[in-house]
This record gives structure tokens, sequence and C-alpha cells, in this order.
């Protein structure tokens, strides 16, 4: 069940649109069949800003991805530390596959599209689909390099908020992780504040620095990577 910040009004649930299953970046694995299956089970729900796309420790009911938005990915377990995703990921491959509960709490930074597929569906698709099945185990492998990431910065809470900034555009400018962003990222700097855990002005100081060394660019609206090797 998807919780949100108004228990009152309900997240909008529809079908997913023909553009938006084109746009998944696992999609043209599937055969028409398998296609037709998700087209039919797959849920398109509107976040409100501050709205919960899963919290840790409730059953792991679906396989969640972003279609269109920002969220903030934190763990209880590691207090202090959040990461974000943005278009294009998916999580919640591991907690399905154990048949377990979310280990993290996904909230959306500004409203948001956010595409889930119900955990018989997502489970029939890894017995049908050889292709999809090497699509999971790559994301399953992108997340073991994330939460080395995350570890990484466990460690490296005393490193300068310049580091903290690039490593969050890292993730998100992670073609494995989101691959809806492309080169351009549609982020405010105080979204990018909430993410790094820092104030605005410190961001901007720490972005200003990364595009005085053509690490990116910033424009209107957004950030353009120009170098995303040496986010890292």
């Amino acid at each position: 069940m998807l919780h949100t910040s108004c228990p009152s009004d309900p997240p909008t649930v529809r079908a997913a649109h023909p553009e938006e299953l084109a746009s998944l970046s696992w999609w043209s694995t599937l055969q028409s069949v398998e296609q037709e299956q998700v087209a039919a089970h797959l849920e398109v729900l509107s976040l409100a800003s501050g709205s919960a796309a899963c919290q840790a420790g409730t059953t792991a009911a679906h396989w969640l991805g972003l279609l269109d938005g920002l969220l903030s990915l934190s763990s209880p377990a590691l207090p202090g530390l959040a990461s974000g995703l943005a278009n294009g990921a998916w999580w919640g491959e591991p907690e399905l596959l154990r048949h377990g509960t979310y280990r993290d709490n996904a909230t959306a930074l500004r409203p948001c599209l956010l595409a889930r597929l119900p955990a018989p569906h997502f489970e029939a698709l890894l017995r049908q689909s050889l292709a999809f099945s090497h699509h999971v185990l790559g994301q399953l492998n992108q997340q073991l390099s994330h939460e080395r990431d995350i570890r990484q910065q466990e460690r490296e809470r005393s490193l300068g908020p310049d580091r903290r900034v690039a490593l969050c555009l890292a993730e998100l400018f992670d073609p494995l992780r989101c691959p809806g962003v492309g080169s351009l990222l549609r982020i405010t700097q105080q979204e990018l504040a909430q993410l790094a855990g820092l104030s605005r002005q410190r961001v901007n100081q720490a972005l200003q620095q990364l595009q005085q060394t053509e690490v990116l660019r910033i424009e209107y609206g957004g950030l353009r990577v120009l170098d995303r090797t040496r986010l890292h």
C-alpha cells in the first residue's frame, strides 16, 4: 500500500499510457505477449511532493519505477544519508526476490509519476523472459555498486561538501541507475541541497566549482553533465 502525506486525498491510479510503456528501459526486452501482460497490470500513480513512494518495513508488494520526477531514498539504518532517484529509475528487486519488506524510504521531492508492477507479475516476467532476467541482474549489480557508494559516503562524512554534491550528481547521472535522465538533469539547487544534506548556498558554491572545472554546466532549470566520470 502506498502512503501519502494526505490520507484523505489518495493518489490517482491509472493504467500506463502507450508512450510511457515504450519509454521503459526494459520494455524492448519483452516479447509481445509479455508486453501485453505488463500493459494490463502496470499502474501509474501521481504523487504529491512529500508523499511516500514506499516506506521501510512495509511489505514489498510491487516493483517500483519513477517515470518522471525526483525521489529521495534513505535507509533507517543510515540516518542522515540520502541518495536520489530520477527519471527511469527502478528499485525493490532484492526485497521482492526475498519476499520481504522494503529497506528504504522513498519520498517525492516534487510531484512525481510512479509506476508499480505487482510482485506476482514481476516474478512471472523473471520466469518467462531470459532477457528481462538479464536486465534485472544488471539492476542488482548496479544496486550493489550503489550500496558500496553509500558505505563510502558513510566513511567520508568528514569530507568536504564539494565531494558530497559530486557523489549525489554521479548517482543521478548514472545511465544504469537513472536511464531517463541523459545529459541534462532537471533539478533545483534546493532539491540537490536536500539530497546532499547541505544548505542551498553551499550547493551553489560546489556547482560553481564543478562548472569552472568543466565537469558540468549550469543551465536554466537544470544541470548538464560534460564529463560524468569526473563526478566520482
